[in-house]
């Protein structure tokens, strides 16, 4: 009788701990941002939207990349922000031999701001710190011209969007 007893106490402990594990893990799924793939549908809700887009090309293996999504992107301030203020697109550059292509030399994540008319406005190289993440998309939002970011070596890139 006892060990029955015991049985159904952890029992119900057990079911009463994964109850409230799936509510946290809810309560953190509506806070997560919504991608979309990149494609020329991301331009033209941009442009009814009247945001920007923002291009995340990152890779499963890439360690920079989680840390990105762990820290930055899963602060609520940051997701505010982009969520107001952009049409957000995210690819694999694994999957995406053109985007790989494109930015392999800005290493992963490599983070694109671009017009709603595809040029590109800001771009930066691996895993940006929320702080600064936020002043520098902010800067591409309040002055949306083509502008570089610290990256001397890189302004005189000058990339066009891929044909899709």
């Amino acid at each position: 009788m006892k060990a029955t007893l015991l049985f159904v106490s952890s029992f119900c402990l057990f079911l009463s701990c994964t109850n409230s594990n799936e509510k946290v893990e809810r309560e953190n799924d509506e806070r997560t941002l919504v991608w979309n793939k990149f494609t020329p549908q991301v331009f033209n809700d941009a442009k009814s939207q009247n945001k920007l887009v923002y291009l995340h090309v990152g890779a499963q293996w890439c360690h920079w990349c989680h840390v990105m999504e762990d820290s930055t992107y899963s602060d609520l301030e940051v997701q505010e922000y982009l969520t107001e203020n952009f049409i957000l697109a995210k690819e694999d550059q694994d999957s995406r031999p053109d985007l790989f292509t494109k930015y392999r030399s800005y290493g992963w994540p490599a983070l694109i701001v671009y017009d709603q008319n595809a040029n590109e406005i800001l771009k930066l190289r691996g895993y940006q710190e929320r702080q600064k993440f936020l002043t520098l998309i902010k800067g591409a939002v309040e002055n949306p011209q083509i502008i570089s970011n610290e990256i001397s070596t890189e302004q005189a890139w000058t990339l066009h969007l891929p044909e899709f």
